[in-house]
């Protein structure tokens, strides 16, 4: 028993059954065009729109209509089209993929490491908050607690000599 072929592009493409000298007759631009590749060249090289876009007409496209197509960039009234801006669209990533938003990226992606001080601004910072939590109500036992924990802050410096 012969078994079927099996399907090509589409089951529309596949159904076509018409040949020609130059070759068999195929589905273009989304399955709107049909006509043979060497057709399809040829109408490509004259240009794709199914309009004159000089005189904004459609009576002086005389040639390969079928296989122009009327997805282009500008519409006959002057309006861009979701050709000329595609739709952005966030890709679907399986769950494992690397690139998924919960996959763990540790060891791929590391910045530079923080300076030394980073972590001493952000340990004067909560030694500064515990320390207002301490003294709600009184800013002075607030600086007599900051006393017993660090030395005072140094006093401006208001001239270029060093002293």
């Amino acid at each position: 028993p012969e078994s079927a072929a099996p399907a090509m592009a589409s089951y529309k493409n596949d159904e076509l059954r018409g040949r020609t000298v130059s070759g068999s007759i195929n589905l273009y631009d989304n399955q709107v065009g049909i006509g043979t590749a060497e057709d399809k060249a040829i109408a490509a090289r004259l240009g794709s729109c199914t309009y004159d876009i000089i005189s904004n007409q459609d009576a002086h496209v005389p040639y390969l209509r079928q296989l122009r197509s009327d997805a282009h960039f500008v519409t006959k009234e002057g309006v861009g089209t979701k050709h000329f801006f595609p739709r952005k669209h966030k890709p679907q990533l399986a769950a494992g993929h690397p690139a998924h938003p919960t996959a763990s990226c540790d060891g791929i992606f590391q910045g530079p490491f923080d300076h030394p001080k980073e972590a001493e601004k952000s340990l004067r910072r909560t030694e500064a908050q515990l320390m207002q939590t301490e003294n709600i109500q009184s800013y002075r036992n607030y600086q007599s607690r900051r006393g017993q924990m660090r030395p005072p802050t140094p006093q401006k410096r208001r001239t270029l000599n060093p002293e």
